[in-house]
């Protein structure tokens, strides 16, 4: 008979194969009902990244004529 620790641990394997396979299975069944085969939290990191990407550009190029800032914020 194996030890306690070692039952718990192919336990503790199995629930988690278990839990990964139904994650598995409904990321599957959404990409396959959604009308552009794309999950709806990859569509919203999508746009968070393109909003931080021009929030980054705005910091690159404050101003209209492209000034630059230094480290304490002010124009160099």
């Amino acid at each position: 008979m194996a030890d306690p620790l070692t039952a718990l641990g192919l336990a503790t394997n199995i629930i988690q194969l278990i839990d990964f396979t139904g994650d598995l299975i409904s990321k599957t069944w959404e990409v396959s009902k959604s009308a552009d085969g794309i999950l709806v939290e990859n569509l919203e990191l999508e746009a968070i990244t393109s909003s931080l990407q021009q929030l980054s550009n705005g910091l690159r190029h404050p101003g209209a004529g492209g000034e630059r800032l230094g480290k304490t914020g002010k124009q160099l």
